[in-house]
């Protein structure tokens, strides 16, 4: 017979967005803060929707009331140990936040990265990826590697899909 730790608590919610449910699981607990719009996930916490998942020790969601009154998540902010993956990217930092609306994520931290079938590109400052755009924005000391291609800039501007500057595939426009 299994046994389970008196302590160990597992949580799992499943919440509306806009088109999709966004599924919220953590292994500590889920509290709602009613007051605030705030859902917050701790321990190993995780939410995904479609093709996107975040990973972290404290996820936040924040919501809002819709017209139909009720409660849509807008916004997901990770803390500790941050991983999003997204249609075969992935990206690493300290603490991230995504916005559901305009599907833009945003992170911050040490040894910040994001790592696509081609291209890994780094960076010290933020790094930014605009999925609408398939585009990577990397801030300070950016690093773009794709195979054995390495550039450096300030700032560095990576589309993971074909841009307007390069039909043939992806390309480092603007490092």
């Amino acid at each position: 017979m299994p046994q389970t730790h008196p302590k160990t608590v597992f949580a799992q919610s499943q919440f509306d967005t806009k088109n999709n449910p966004i599924q919220i699981d953590a292994k500590e607990g889920i509290e709602w803060l009613s007051k605030e719009q705030l859902y917050i996930a701790r321990g190993n916490a995780s939410a995904r929707k479609g093709s996107f998942h975040i990973k972290s020790d404290v996820i936040k969601a924040h919501y809002r009331k819709t017209d139909d009154n009720d409660a849509e998540i807008y916004r997901l902010e990770a803390i500790r140990r941050v991983i999003i993956e997204n249609s075969g990217r992935i990206a690493y930092g300290d603490y991230g936040v995504y916005n559901l609306d305009t599907r833009v994520a945003v992170l911050k931290g040490k040894n910040l990265q994001l790592k696509t079938a081609l291209e890994t590109i780094k960076a010290t400052k933020s790094l930014e990826y605009w999925d609408k755009k398939k585009l990577a924005v990397a801030r300070g000391n950016a690093i773009a590697i794709r195979g054995k291609k390495t550039v450096r800039a300030n700032t560095c501007l990576l589309y993971t899909s074909p841009s307007p500057r390069d039909q043939r595939g992806s390309g480092m426009a603007g490092c």
